[in-house]
């Protein structure tokens, strides 16, 4: 392009918003600087790299006047060899000059050209998207609203929907689809409230629900990790929903102006609240206003969506796996002859097998293909498979954790506590296998449906306490350590186990291994990450605690301010710092031997994978704790021996401070870098004082002084009030 250098100088204004220089360049231009394009047909040639043109940039100014000027420049000097519907050139990706002021939320530049080239409003992009496509997925609702409203182009004639070509692009993803794939629930509303038939389109099997379950943010509460003034905020700031005649908020700008056509949506980005809630001078509570906003929606979207779900009734209809049965059979429906003959040739070569199971009563698929080694580099495959074939919303946002929407699904379907996928599982087994404990417990509190959902056994002969086994869907723990990610594993497995049948412990899958041998495999490399760091952490800590303790225990003999020659009393004897520093020294040699001889036992221990479930962790959490109050009591005697010495006075105060601050730098840091095991050494306390609480006769104790008092005051000599 010979004409790269002189695209420069618009390409700059666009750049620095300089939109007056742009419109004097074109005005400006002549046959010597744009070469073969003369003239307001140099409006025509791309300036930028995704071959936009004037008119694509023009449209991001905000207003109307550039692309308003444009275009007059275009129609006063254009000539019959030019038609006019080359203002509508499409840029790299197909989108118009409409798309562009759609996407960046222009609603006078999208008036002017839906007055002028009505035509437009139906062009599509490469992918098969229109203006009011486009919007949706960047959640323009001003724009929405305003093409939705223009007649013969939005609404079919016969009923309340939008046409096909508004309705889904070429890949099949439906405009709803993708307003809430961009998280725009204001958006996704609106889309509803024109066209209600949207909510059963789907994308790759998966309805809108489906993409809003795998959103589990939408639903987060922001209070919930919100100090106590930021949660009074976010629960008085007003969520209006009262709109005009015309659908719209009017807002007024800080001038008494209004601000036209502005509504509650996720465009809106510089909203001020008439009331004086929010300004531009506050982000704090514009930034909680938008995230109650976005609450409010999703919920409200939720809701509607919930409503016209009907995946949950397209659960498998025929036989169901029963734990005296192969589940693999009732998924793939009546078998061929092939199969049968095939499956009872394998029961004749594993009779010794069979025999064995039936004395358990229980009976697995015999399939060759089953019994072989599942191979790990297609784990993230096959993981990627399941969740591909399993489109129930339920079940998705199970998965993610979406709590709420989980509650709110089973509220309003609660046959759908019992949905089964192709795979035969149920909801507890995809909790399960996704350490999604609250919706665990939620599921718990359904008693009834609950003793039929923990005797359901999977397509591949898993019980629930399989699903816990299995780590193809685990992430990583959430505690700090191998060792207590480990610990937390074995809890949720002891947890699960409590909750099935006891003799479901020994059932075998399609694999022959019981749910504890399947922990024991997929847990096998976690098992070896946890023993090699409690082993290194507690060396290293041992070796910390054996200084600390040398040196407090040389700290006890080397006594602050001297003694007397000639008894051998400490000269400060007398002094409350002197005091201080002896229990502080005592105090500091106890904690940091203890604290060696517990690290010396996680070291010298067997390492085997129950020791991780309680006394490893506990060992390891109390030699820690033991270690940092052995270095901070030591900072605390080193302290006190200063303060011993340097005999303050009322003029050296800040002497006390500078000491105490520099004394207590190492334990901040320590803390600080530790942090998330100060954590774990709470918890296991907090468990520890349950047990003792349980154990001891607290209850006996407390009864026996109620008793006590009671017979006291029994005894007590009263007055007689006749005599």
């Amino acid at each position: 392009m010979e004409f790269l250098p002189s695209i420069k100088e618009p390409y700059q204004a666009v750049l620095d918003e300089k939109w007056d220089d742009m419109e004097k360049y074109y005005l400006g231009n002549s046959e010597d600087q744009m070469g073969a394009a003369a003239g307001a047909n140099a409006l025509l040639f791309p300036i930028s790299i995704d071959k936009d043109t004037a008119f694509h940039l023009a449209v991001y100014s905000g207003g109307k006047q550039p692309l308003e000027r444009l275009l007059d420049l275009f129609e006063n000097d254009r000539d019959g060899n030019f038609d006019l519907d080359q203002v509508f050139m499409q840029n790299m990706y197909g989108n118009t000059v409409l798309h562009e002021a759609a996407i960046s939320g222009n609603l006078e530049a999208v008036r002017i050209l839906v007055s002028k080239f009505p035509k437009l409003v139906k062009a599509t992009n490469e992918l098969g998207e229109t203006p009011l496509f486009r919007a949706a997925s960047f959640g323009k609702r001003t724009i929405v609203k305003y093409l939705a409203s223009q007649p013969d182009h939005m609404l079919s004639p016969d009923k309340k929907q939008l046409q096909d070509i508004h309705r889904q692009r070429e890949d099949g993803a439906s405009i709803l689809h993708a307003a809430v794939q961009g998280e725009h629930c204001g958006t996704a509303l609106e889309l509803l409230e024109l066209d209600e038939g949207l909510a059963n389109l789907k994308y790759n099997n998966g309805t809108s629900l489906y993409v809003l379950a795998n959103t589990p943010s939408l639903f987060k509460k922001g209070c919930n990790k919100m100090n106590i003034i930021m949660k009074l905020l976010y629960i008085c700031l007003p969520v209006r929903k009262d709109l005009d005649e015309d659908g719209e908020y009017k807002l007024e700008a800080k001038n008494g102006e209004t601000i036209i056509d502005i509504p509650i949506g996720d465009d809106a980005e510089n909203i001020e609240c008439d009331n004086g809630y929010l300004s531009k001078g506050c982000p704090i509570l514009s930034n909680l206003w938008k995230e109650k906003r976005s609450n409010k929606f999703a919920y409200e979207l939720a809701v509607k969506l919930i409503e016209r779900d009907k995946s949950w009734e397209q659960s498998i209809t025929g036989s169901t796996a029963t734990p005296y049965k192969s589940s693999e059979q009732s998924t793939t429906g009546s078998s061929t002859l092939t199969n049968i003959v095939y499956r009872f040739v394998l029961n004749v070569a594993d009779k010794d097998k069979s025999l064995e199971q039936k004395n358990t009563g229980f009976s697995t698929t015999s399939n060759e293909a089953a019994r072989d080694k599942p191979d790990t580099n297609n784990d993230q495959e096959k993981k990627k498979e399941e969740i591909e074939k399993d489109r129930s919303p339920l079940f998705a946002a199970t998965r993610t954790g979406n709590v709420e929407l989980v509650k709110m699904i089973l509220k309003e379907h609660p046959q759908a506590l019992e949905y089964k996928n192709s795979r035969m599982q149920n909801i507890l087994h995809v909790a399960v296998k996704h350490r999604q404990k609250e919706i665990l417990d939620y599921v718990i509190t359904k008693k009834i449906p609950m003793l039929r959902l923990v005797r359901q056994i999977d397509a591949d002969g898993y019980t629930v306490l399989h699903s816990v086994a299995d780590t193809k869907h685990y992430n990583g723990g959430t505690r700090s350590g191998p060792a207590y990610n480990l610990q937390e594993e074995l809890e949720w497995f002891r947890t699960v186990e409590k909750l099935i049948p006891s003799h479901y412990k020994t059932h075998r899958d399609n694999k022959d291994k019981t749910a504890m041998e399947l922990f024991k495999e997929m847990h096998a490399e976690q098992l070896s990450n946890a023993q090699r760091w409690i082993k290194e952490t507690s060396q290293s800590c041992s070796g910390v605690a054996v200084l600390v303790a040398t040196v407090v225990f040389a700290a006890a003999f080397t006594v602050p301010g001297g003694t007397n020659d000639s008894n051998g009393r400490p000269i400060l004897l007398h002094s409350p710092f002197f005091l201080f520093f002896t229990v502080m020294d005592v105090v500091s040699l106890s904690c940091s031997l203890t604290a060696v001889v517990m690290f010396l036992s996680v070291v010298t221990s067997p390492f085997e994978l129950h020791d991780f479930l309680l006394s490893l962790p506990r060992r390891l959490t109390l030699g820690f704790a033991l270690l940092f109050m052995s270095v901070a009591t030591t900072m605390l005697a080193f302290t006190s021996t200063i303060v011993l010495i340097i005999h303050l006075d009322q003029r050296r105060q800040w002497t006390m401070t500078l000491i105490c601050s520099a004394a207590f730098f190492p334990v901040s840091v320590l803390a600080l870098t530790h942090f998330p095991l100060f954590v774990s050494f709470l918890i296991a306390w907090k468990n520890l004082f349950k047990f003792v609480w349980k154990v001891l006769p607290c209850n006996l104790v407390l009864g026996w002084l109620k008793n006590l008092g009671k017979t006291t005051c029994e005894h007590l000599p009263t007055t007689d009030k006749g005599k």
